[in-house]
């Protein structure tokens, strides 16, 4: 099922970050198949992935699409961020990718969960149970690079930057899940002076 805003008008001509609350490996395919019914959403993406992924049947496949594998951990962080801006430049705007899908959890839920309480912990965050803070360093870089510049009219008083971006800023709203009984697709769509809500 699917619930919330139809974003099939926004699939054509914007340019949108999708943040997924990452659960289990069955997000992918079910975020797939959602987006199968989105128009050019589909085939006009650029996923985020774990490098685990890369010689994988499916890492293969997302290889010769252009999608982006991070090696994750504190020795590669800077490295790996300026490689996703690099990948961006050379990527996202050459192929003429509209999505970029990210969870900002960074990774599996069961790796993260103790590492996310505890840095809740320290710094004062909600303790969850069914989901991890999101990590940011990615969502950064990708705003970074295909975000708003400084300095950037619209004609409608918005913000925008060299490449045609309105996007202004990202909320990542975090919160725990109730008891999953159905699988469920949940968008909602704001005006270009927001960005999506994680769900």
């Amino acid at each position: 099922y699917e619930y919330g805003d139809d974003v099939r008008k926004l699939c054509v001509n914007e340019r949108i970050i999708l943040l997924c609350n990452h659960q289990s490996t069955a997000d992918v395919p079910i975020l797939m198949t959602t987006l199968q019914s989105k128009g050019v959403a589909s085939r006009k993406t650029l996923w985020l992935m774990d490098v685990m992924f890369r010689w994988t049947p499916f890492g293969i496949i997302a290889q010769m699409h252009g999608d982006y594998f991070i090696r994750q951990g504190k020795a590669t962080r800077e490295k790996e961020l300026i490689r996703l801006k690099d990948h961006l430049r050379k990527v996202f705007w050459d192929r003429d990718r509209r999505w970029i899908i990210l969870f900002p959890e960074g990774g599996f839920y069961y790796k993260r969960i103790e590492s996310s309480q505890k840095y809740g912990r320290e710094n004062g965050f909600p303790h969850l149970e069914h989901t991890t803070l999101p990590r940011y360093g990615a969502i950064k870089a990708i705003m970074e690079e295909v975000g708003p510049k400084k300095g950037y009219n619209y004609t409608d008083g918005m913000t925008v930057s060299e490449n045609g971006s309105k996007l202004q800023f990202i909320r990542d709203t975090v919160g725990a899940i109730r008891e999953k009984k159905y699988i469920k697709g949940l968008f909602s769509a704001f005006p270009q002076t927001f960005c999506c809500y994680n769900f």
